[in-house]
This record gives C-alpha cells, structure tokens and sequence, in this order.
C-alpha cells in the first residue's frame, strides 16, 4: 500500500460524473487519462449503466451503504499486511537502533513509499518529470537512494563494511543487508584535525 497525499487543487473536487461525458453517457477519456492517468486501465474495465445516479458515498463493507466503526475494524482485521512487511521485525530492525528518531521516521517513510520523489509526485498529479534530476533514470525511491550513479558514491565513501548493492530491490531489503553491515572505523585520521 502506498500512500496517497491530497489531490491536486484543480481536481479536489472531482467526482466520478465529471469523468463521464454528458452527451452519449460514455467515459470522458480525454478528462480520465488529464486527472487518473494511473488509474486507466481499470476504468477501462468498468461498463457504464444505463440508468443515471445522482453520485454519494458508499460503504462497500456493508449491504446498505453506510459506513460504521465495526465494518471499519472488521475491514481493519481482515486486510493482512503486505508479505513483505509480514515477517520484518520493525522493532530490532528500525526501532532499536542507535540513530535520531528523524532518521528512523526517514527510514520507516522510506520503507512503506511515503516519501516525495518525482514518481510518487508525477503520480499524484504534482510536477511533470518522473526522472531522476541527477542521471535522467525513473526516480523511485530505491533508485535515489541505492541505485543512482550518485547515491553509489555517497554510500562507497560511507565507511561501512561492503554492502552488496545486487541483493537491494527494496527498502526492506535494504534495511535487512544494513543490519548485517558494519561501521568501521575512521581510516587516515591519526589526530584532530584543528589544533587545540
């Protein structure tokens, strides 16, 4: 699951008829690929009925429509967690760790999609690029922060044991190998650097 930040402010107020055409009663691509372009390929799938509505809320979780609090945790209780978070150990892996909170909330972000790089941002309908600013590649969160020509270099200065870059596919993945990783120490500083 990945997060989603609020619409854009030309498109807060979309409802699903202003995605219909009015005339012929047919989906309005043209309005569909402006405001959902991700979302396409299933709309593609749905067939309009013949008969109109006026558009409301509805709670698909329960038979009438309306939504409560036990159909909420019911819904809550029967959506299990992603297998990749199923079997990760957030308290040793992130939360035990001797780091500042703001870098473990970075990590956490990182780990479940939540941070603002131009494919989650294109995504949402802000910005117009999905590439990277630094070598043109898609920006996803993994490339900025392990596969980039540019993060490579940042990580092969880190003085860290060598971590094996081909078994990163994900943040979990990388949040595993980091904690077989070791921290050397510093290498050439044999006092301090200004004098006392």
């Amino acid at each position: 699951m990945i997060p989603v930040g609020p619409p854009p402010l030309h498109a807060a107020n979309l409802r699903v008829s202003d995605l219909i055409s009015t005339s012929d009663h047919t989906w309005n691509w043209s309005t569909i690929k402006q405001y959902l372009p991700m979302y396409e390929p299933h709309i593609r799938r749905l067939e309009l009925g013949f008969t109109r509505h006026v558009d409301s809320l509805v709670w698909l979780r329960n038979n009438n429509g309306i939504y409560t609090t036990g159909s909420g945790y019911g819904l809550k209780n029967s959506v299990s967690a992603s297998p990749q978070f199923h079997n990760f150990n957030w308290q040793i892996k992130l939360w035990r760790i001797r780091a500042q909170p703001k870098l473990k909330t970075f990590l956490l972000k990182a780990a479940v999609g939540a941070l603002a790089i131009n494919d989650q941002l294109a995504t949402l309908g802000i910005g117009n690029t999905t590439g990277c600013i630094r070598c043109g590649c898609s920006e996803t969160i993994e490339h900025v922060l392990f596969h980039c020509s540019w993060a490579k270099l940042v990580w092969d200065l880190a003085p860290l044991s060598p971590i094996d870059w081909n078994s990163i596919d994900t943040m979990l993945d990388f949040l595993m190998e980091s904690s077989r990783a070791m921290v050397l120490p510093p290498i050439g500083i044999t006092n301090a650097s200004m004098p006392a």
